[in-house]
């Protein structure tokens, strides 16, 4: 089994923590509470998306730095030739 990478497990991590977060302030704050609003969201709103999508970066991050370093590891490695065994029935 393929472990995932370390930087999207924490991406994982962050986002969840950013989704409770999120639902926390959806459910508990009222809307027009003593928070400045922009565009509609209250300041702790904006904060609350801003951690789910960083750690959405985070996992994207972790899955192509990882793609990338197995594709270097790949390059490295010398190809393998096979040939056929002359004995081999054709």
């Amino acid at each position: 089994m393929i472990r995932p990478p370390l930087l999207s497990l924490l991406g994982v991590a962050v986002a969840v923590v950013g989704v409770a977060l999120d639902l926390a302030v959806h459910l508990a704050a009222p809307a027009d509470g003593h928070e400045h609003l922009q565009v509609g969201f209250s300041l702790s709103e904006h904060t609350a998306h801003l951690v789910v999508m960083l750690g959405m970066v985070l996992t994207l991050a972790g899955v192509v730095i990882d793609g990338a370093r197995r594709q270097l590891e790949r390059r490295r490695r010398p190809a393998l030739v096979q040939r056929s065994a002359g004995n081999a029935i054709r």
